[in-house]
């Protein structure tokens, strides 16, 4: 609904497409998949070339959940 609801940001002028294999996650799974995300194409503000302000987990929790930056 975000992505919907971003009528003159740019935002709604991006494809969005679903993730092979990233189905019937749950909230923590997503999330953990997202701040992969975030790793490898990092964050706008960062100069990566994603548009996400912020991490999905917070990089002090990052081990709790296996994640490598």
């Amino acid at each position: 609904m975000e992505h919907l609801n971003s009528l003159g940001t740019g935002k709604e002028f991006l494809r969005y497409r679903a993730i092979p294999g990233a189905t019937q996650l749950n909230k923590q799974a997503a999330r953990i998949l997202e701040q992969g995300y975030i790793n490898k194409y990092g964050l706008r503000k960062h100069g990566g070339q994603l548009l996400n302000e912020i991490n999905s987990i917070s990089p002090t929790k990052w081990s709790k959940y296996g994640i490598k930056n």
